[in-house]
């Protein structure tokens, strides 16, 4: 017996659509969340496929952290991590 319950909010059209591909496995809305949640519990992993191909700049700036170049920083904190990235996208900021 189910004793949790949850909800979200999303595009109507977006939920439409997904209902009708579940429903067309012969499944309810349900029984197909409990199957994911399920699967992630056991893997340990969404089980996704998500292929992230990055756009050229971001992929320049990964080949060149690799390659021992770029500017690197530590941060203690969000509250650090954030200041220097508002640093970096607002020189006029002071850190």
């Amino acid at each position: 017996m189910y004793d949790s319950s949850f909800s979200f909010r999303t595009h109507e059209s977006i939920k439409n659509q997904a209902f009708d591909v579940i429903r067309s496995y012969g499944l309810s809305p349900a029984q197909t969340f409990n199957m994911f949640l399920t699967q992630i519990a056991i893997s340990k992993q969404i089980p996704l496929s998500l292929d992230y191909q990055p756009n050229t700049v971001t992929a320049d700036a990964i080949k060149e952290l690799i390659d021992g170049q770029g500017e690197t920083f530590e941060a203690n904190d969000v509250a650090d991590f954030q200041q220097h990235m508002m640093a970096l996208t607002n020189p006029d900021v002071s850190e």
